[in-house]
């Protein structure tokens, strides 16, 4: 889907008709298995989101966070570096640039492996939301 943002910008050192920049937002499932990078750095030529990307024709964006190789989900493709950086940027703690992006709260489905004993403190943990104070750290 493509979005006019009304920012003023630039594209290529030129500014857009009316200093507007079209900005470019694509959901795309990462299959396991595949790399959340540019390029496989071990030089295993390993399967990267940007091998879907070359395909399919997508504009240049760059991603928004990352899953591990061996995870499958849901990753953003954007150009909008704004709204990237408010959403994977430690130092909004959950509170994104308002005028960027709305706050917002970050949802995780997870399947754990192995089992766990009923009413464990594991499991109160995982049915308990997980908030960033709670990792420890100043980040």
């Amino acid at each position: 889907e493509e979005l006019d943002n009304k920012r003023s910008s630039s594209r290529n050192g030129r500014n857009l008709a009316g200093g507007h920049e079209l900005y470019y937002y694509f959901a795309l499932h990462k299959p396991r298995g595949c790399l959340s990078s540019t390029k496989d750095e071990t030089g295993l030529g390993r399967l990267t989101i940007y091998d879907f990307v070359t395909r399919c024709g997508f504009p240049k964006v760059g991603h928004v966070g990352r899953l591990d190789f061996d995870t499958s989900g849901v990753i953003l493709l954007t150009n909008d570096v704004k709204l990237s950086i408010a959403l994977t940027s430690p130092r909004f703690k959950g509170n994104a640039d308002p005028d960027t992006v709305s706050p917002l709260e970050k949802v995780y489905l997870v399947t754990v492996a192995g089992y766990f004993e009923e009413n464990s403190e594991a499991i109160r943990l995982l049915q308990e939301p997980l908030h960033y104070h709670n990792l420890g750290g100043e980040h």
